[in-house]
């Protein structure tokens, strides 16, 4: 089924083309239309850890995923990150341009914590024509020793598995310094 981002000269509900061989909608699905907008620039993702530890973990590495979801070219974009809590820094770095649907991951400048506790870190864009996106903010738990990617705050989408399926789940962190593993944690499914 297709759609046109413009007005259409019909009143009717939605045509299929070769009905009945077209595929319709099952009984209760809903279709939910979100304009698009001449400027629009998102924050997708912002890639840090969700624990860090003060020894092993710094200086760490803060990226922003920044993707152009409007209808225009942009130019000399301006993206701000504020870290706020145990620990504060305020760095804007600007962004050449981004070509319509294009995306960029974006790395600020290395972030040494100071203080252990909770440091809430903040990308922001200026205003467009969708604020929605504009902003996305990441709890982060600055321990002594600890490190972890999961973070602080409660999860924005859940994540399930089918039953019967078997996962693993890794993650790989860059530790500065001789350390010793005292203990792995293990969650089981």
């Amino acid at each position: 089924m297709l759609f046109s981002n413009e007005n259409y000269l019909s009143t009717s509900p939605i045509h299929y083309a070769k009905s009945p061989e077209s595929p319709k909608p099952d009984a209760g699905r809903t279709f939910r239309f979100g304009p698009r907008y001449n400027n629009d620039l998102g924050i997708k993702e912002v890639y840090t850890l969700g624990e860090s530890s003060i020894y092993y973990s710094t200086p760490q590495t803060i990226s922003a995923n920044i993707e152009n979801t409007g209808l225009t070219e942009r130019e000399n974009i301006p993206v701000t990150l504020t870290i706020s809590g145990a620990n504060a820094v305020t760095e804007t770095i600007v962004v050449g341009g981004l070509a319509q649907l294009d995306y960029f991951t974006l790395q600020f400048p290395a972030f040494i914590p100071g203080s252990t506790g909770l440091t809430t870190i903040e990308t922001t864009l200026q205003d467009d024509d969708d604020l929605s996106n504009n902003s996305v903010t990441w709890i982060q738990n600055v321990t002594e020793f600890e490190c972890a990617y999961a973070s602080a705050s409660l999860p924005a989408k859940p994540l399930s598995v089918a039953q019967n399926e078997s996962f693993i789940f890794q993650a790989k962190y860059h530790l500065n310094g001789t350390a010793a593993v005292s203990g792995i944690s293990f969650y089981p499914l």
